[in-house]
């Protein structure tokens, strides 16, 4: 390890290493996207734009880097889902949501009841579909 004498550096250091999100490059992600979009920003003309251009390079590759890692980490630890393991488990979802229904068949009416998870079903689909579409 490093032996730090600047006390906010070393607090900073023990904090960031004692975080139970280690493996999560997200936090990083984000202060680079935030500096990444400063330097852009505080460019008050074209040639200072262009001026800022190698530093933005710069950030724009240590972003596509992090990002990189990150899905691959995710890969790896498991944290990602494919999209067939989603639409299993969405029927299986349903198939509970149907067997825990059944009980109420003597009051409902049967159609009634697969009319009601067949919406279900058709709402959990869409939001699936939806967060595939905006993620």
């Amino acid at each position: 390890m490093y032996d730090i004498n600047n006390n906010l550096v070393r607090d900073a250091v023990e904090r960031h290493t004692s975080a139970k999100d280690i493996k999560s490059l997200v936090g990083e992600i984000g202060v680079l996207r935030s500096l990444f979009e400063k330097r852009v920003n505080n460019a008050g003309s074209d040639p200072e734009l262009v001026q800022a251009t190698p530093a933005l390079k710069d950030l724009a590759i240590a972003i596509q880097k992090l990002v990189e890692s990150t899905h691959s980490m995710d890969m790896k630890l498991g944290n990602v889902i494919g999209k067939q393991a989603l639409v299993s488990l969405a029927h299986e979802i349903i198939q509970i949501i149907y067997t825990q229904l059944q009980p109420l068949a003597d009051r409902v009416p049967q159609h009634d009841l697969d009319d009601a998870v067949e919406a279900i079903g058709t709402r959990i689909v869409d939001a699936i579909a939806e967060q595939e579409n905006s993620g």
